[in-house]
């Protein structure tokens, strides 16, 4: 499969070098023209590395580069600009930055030093095994889910969530905890987009059979993830009703 690469950059010259670099190479490129727009691109698929060119971010956009890197591999191309963000000290935690003007030799050695990093990444997962829960296995070392072999589609996002509440299962997670360990620090992340992908993922796993019990509403707090029914009776589970006058939208959320 070829390597995917998602790039920001705005000067022609450094755009022209990567586009010949990643042809020669046969990577696939994807262009985006701001940091919110990779931002968007990486939370619906999971390009192998972005290259993110610091000159090309606005100020309003520098908190959202923090939380990028933490979504993806990022190469860093760092100009005469320096970024900054008011929550924020240091570098962004980036896999590898180089400094512009970009040379190809620099541009070869920090790719491949992000390949080999996830080469390592991926090979400590496979060691770590299969987490079950229900009908479903997550497999770490793929990031994939399978319910009775059969592949189970999850976009970036909602392959994220799953992970942390897997990582997580039968804790008690506030909204605001989930907010953040999907989003980071980013200002003014309303909470209901929790909701909206916690839905989402419910419908997700609602699709196959005996999927709705995972995720239960927890009155008060926010959610837990129940793998298994002990996991409700060691959480001593209390589930949040439905709003007045709604219909529930699943029956695990009920009891």
């Amino acid at each position: 499969m070829a390597i995917r690469i998602l790039v920001v950059v705005a000067d022609p010259r450094t755009r022209m070098l990567l586009s010949t670099f990643c042809r020669e190479n046969n990577y696939t490129v994807e262009w985006a023209a701001t940091a919110l727009d990779a931002w968007a691109k990486c939370l619906t698929y999971s390009p192998d590395i972005l290259v993110l060119d610091l000159d090309s971010v606005d100020a309003v956009d520098s908190e959202l580069v923090w939380h990028v890197c933490g979504l993806c591999n990022v190469l860093l191309l760092k100009g005469s600009r320096p970024l900054r963000s008011p929550a924020r000290i240091g570098d962004p935690p980036a896999k590898a930055i180089i400094g512009k003007p970009v040379r190809v030799e620099d541009l070869v050695a920090a790719i491949l030093t992000i390949r080999s990093d996830q080469s390592e990444y991926r090979a400590s997962l496979s060691r770590s095994g299969v987490l079950r829960f229900g009908r479903f296995a997550f497999h770490n070392a793929t990031r994939k889910l399978v319910s009775e072999d059969r592949a189970v589609y999850l976009t970036n996002m909602q392959t994220v969530l799953l992970e942390y509440f897997l990582s997580r299962r039968g804790v008690h997670l506030s909204r605001e905890q989930i907010a953040k360990a999907l989003y980071g620090s980013i200002q003014n992340v309303n909470v209901r987009s929790v909701d909206v992908l916690i839905s989402r993922l419910r419908t997700v796993l609602g699709q196959q059979r005996g999927g709705d019990r995972f995720i239960r509403s927890i009155r008060g707090i926010g959610y837990v993830f129940v793998a298994d029914p002990m996991d409700a009776v060691n959480v001593n589970l209390d589930i949040e009703p439905p709003a007045k006058g709604r219909k529930p939208l699943f029956e695990a959320d009920v009891y």
